[in-house]
């Protein structure tokens, strides 16, 4: 389930995320699809 929480820490981000990576493992989305698109958000934080 991915989740709607109010996020106001690095260590809520950092579960939050986990579990979003975790469900879209368990659909079946590739772990290098999950990679680049973590990659692309970061490139737009910086």
């Amino acid at each position: 389930m991915i989740t709607n929480r109010d996020i106001q820490t690095v260590d809520l981000f950092d579960q939050a995320l986990g579990e979003v990576i975790e469900s879209a493992q368990d659909s079946g989305v590739p772990d290098a699809a999950l990679a680049e698109a973590l990659r692309s958000h970061a490139d737009e934080l910086e």
